[in-house]
């Protein structure tokens, strides 16, 4: 008896139950006799007797030596065995004919397989030109087998093309892959993989796998206007509002008729609509979107669309609302507008602004007006070696890092860390704290005015020193006070131009001694000298030590 289930005048099961009758009794059956593993030690066996062997169940339909299926033979006619005692077997297993003494009832258990195709590419996209990309794909054939999946060549696969009835592509070929052309004209193209030759050249349904690889054509730019524009959803619709329809904009309103919402667009183009809707159908003002159909799918190419607040039209995306629009995506040129933004990830440019800084040539500069100046700069360039504060007014700058090298009036070649030029008669550095302004420690100061210029220096603190003891005196020693009550003997520094050191001596005796020494001006040269006076000053003049007394 055969049931047959209709849903919607559409057959969607059948089903069929046996029926059974009385018929006589049976003549008595043989007996079947149980004979464990097939062993060749044991042969032959009897009619009847049933086997395991390889994983499966065999009966022996006559009494027979031979073994259910076939096996490696050594010379002499014996039978290969493993390590462990198991036959091995002749050819793959996929391939086994069972012996003709024997009858399988039971098949050796493989791991569970599964089957798929696979490809790259899922669709072929035609240009206006109708240039293919790609011109071709590939489709692999894989399987999962215990958990391992790799390419198989066990099946046929076929592939065949559509443009209202599938006609046929590429023939049928016992491979693991198969390549496509993408042939223009067709909207679709599929490969099925069968187990025999003859199913894949019907294209039958005894297919173990098929996969399928559409087609889109580009498409012409949209026209502006009517047929431009973007459907904005306005939501519920409000009075008082006004609903456009325009290059710009076509608006979309939700609105509750006889206890049921429906949707609607502004019906005519170049319209501003303030009234609400009347009819679910739609009216003079509002078409009813219910003539628009609804679309699931997984891959969707349309132009002019409003998805979740997001407008598509022309290879542009950009959301809008009340504020306006506050995110905006060119496809084509690559323009990217947000209004509010929080990028947590990792950023590159290597041009552009951010706020009032600008990126160009592995520079971070910023410049703004000079005071009332209406085009002169005051700004900064920072790389990655230096950083630079500049004046275009004054032309001065201060250069931080990177070359920085500059020469002196004495024609001295110098790296300096921190630069400060300006061709201008201006202050070149302007400290002002009420603590201390200036703080060096260590190394030299030069401080090396043009020959007509001189330095200003008011408030000047020397550096004090007390000596007891013989000891050298170093190039930063101002001022020295001698309160031996012995004699002692005190080295000079290493004579530096220019450098001053003022004395006064107490009761014990001085000797200074290092470098070359004159007793005064236009004296001789001696290698020591005893402080006669109490107090005077030595001076370094070119490479000598030059004494002066006060008294």
């Amino acid at each position: 008896m055969k049931f047959v289930f209709y849903v919607n005048d559409q057959i969607v099961d059948v089903e069929t139950v046996p029926m059974l009758v009385d018929g006589k009794d049976g003549a008595d059956g043989e007996s079947i006799t149980a004979a464990g593993h097939w062993e060749s030690a044991n042969i032959p066996y009897a009619k009847n007797s049933t086997v395991s062997f390889a994983g499966g169940s065999y009966l022996s339909k006559v009494q027979t030596s031979n073994p259910p299926l076939p096996l490696l033979r050594v010379r002499g006619g014996s039978y290969l065995r493993k390590k462990d005692g198991g036959y091995i077997l002749s050819g793959k297993r996929s391939d086994k004919a069972v012996n003709s003494d024997w009858q399988e009832m039971t098949s050796g258990v493989e791991p569970s397989a599964s089957y798929w195709l696979d490809s790259p590419v899922s669709t072929i996209n035609f240009t206006s030109t109708g240039t293919p990309s790609p011109s071709a794909f590939v489709v692999t054939m894989k399987q999962n087998v215990g958990g391992n999946v790799s390419d198989t060549n066990r099946f046929y696969l076929a592939a065949r093309k559509y443009n209202g009835s599938w006609l046929a592509h590429v023939g049928a070929t016992l491979s693991n892959q198969i390549s496509v052309p993408a042939t223009a004209g067709y909207t679709q193209f599929a490969v099925r993989a069968y187990q025999s030759a003859s199913d894949a050249n019907a294209w039958n349904n005894n297919f173990i796998a098929e996969k399928g690889v559409g087609v889109a054509n580009d498409g012409s730019i949209g026209a502006t206007g009517a047929t431009g524009a973007f459907p904005r959803d306005r939501g519920v619709f409000t009075s008082g509002q006004t609903y456009v329809w325009n290059a710009d904009y076509r608006d979309k309103v939700i609105y509750l008729i006889g206890g049921v919402y429906y949707n609607f667009l502004v019906k005519n183009y170049g319209a501003s609509v303030t009234v609400a809707p009347t009819s679910a159908n739609g009216d003079s003002n509002w078409g009813a979107m219910q003539k628009f159909v609804n679309i699931a799918t997984d891959t969707l190419f349309a132009d002019g669309a409003n998805v979740a607040g997001f407008m598509f039209k022309n290879n542009v995306l950009k959301s809008h609302n009340d504020e306006g629009e506050t995110l905006l995506i060119n496809g084509v040129t690559g323009y990217f507008k947000c209004k509010n933004a929080e990028i947590t990830g990792t950023i590159t440019a290597d041009k552009g602004r951010i706020g009032p800084f600008s990126i160009a040539s592995g520079v971070l500069s910023s410049k703004i007006l000079y005071e009332n100046e209406t085009n002169k700069y005051v700004g900064f360039n920072l790389s990655a070696g230096q950083i630079e504060f500049y004046n275009e007014r004054t032309f001065a700058n201060v250069r931080i890092g990177g070359n920085t090298q500059f020469v002196t009036i004495e024609g001295i070649k110098y790296d300096a860390g921190i630069d400060i030029q300006s061709p201008n008669a201006m202050i070149g550095m302007h400290i002002k704290t009420p603590s201390i302004p200036l703080f060096v420690e260590g190394g030299n100061i030069f401080l090396h005015p043009n020959n007509d210029s001189y330095v200003s220096l008011r408030g000047i603190v020397g550096n004090w020193r007390n000596i007891s003891v013989s000891t050298s005196l170093n190039n930063n020693d101002d001022n020295v006070m001698f309160i031996n009550t012995g004699n002692i003997e005190v080295t000079l520094p290493p004579d530096v131009p220019g450098h001053t050191i003022y004395f006064k001596r107490m009761s014990g005796g001085v000797r200074l001694t290092g470098g070359r020494i004159l007793p005064a001006p236009g004296g001789r040269e001696v290698s020591y000298i005893d402080l006669d006076f109490a107090s005077g000053f030595i001076k370094c003049m070119g490479n000598y030590w030059v004494m002066f007394y006060c008294g």
